[in-house]
């Protein structure tokens, strides 16, 4: 069912793929996690098109998210701020810009 859900070649590999890929790299961090956020909610979707429950969808693309936030930034003290849990990929970008722009 996924398959018709998404654009050929997005399965949740290819979106993961993606997010991994997906660095800061002189853009500015709002642009980084304005991007971060868009990839993140495509994942979500695909899970649930793949018959994932909302709160597993949500689950497994926030923490795929928060990943790529830690792991795609030039800024430590955002990297820092990544440790923690959160609900939505919105409140991990907004605890990045907070820490970032300190």
């Amino acid at each position: 069912m996924w398959k018709k859900c998404a654009k050929k070649r997005e399965t949740p590999d290819y979106i993961l793929a993606k997010l991994n890929n997906t660095t800061q790299n002189g853009s500015s961090l709002v642009e980084f996690c304005e991007k971060v956020v868009q990839l993140t909610h495509k994942l979500e979707f695909i899970y649930l098109c793949h018959e994932d429950t909302r709160d597993d969808a949500l689950e497994m693309a926030t923490a795929a998210g928060v990943n790529a936030l830690r792991n795609g930034t030039e800024i430590w003290e955002v990297k820092q701020s990544m440790n923690f849990t959160f609900e939505t990929i919105e409140e991990a970008a907004l605890e990045a810009i907070r820490n970032g722009s300190v």
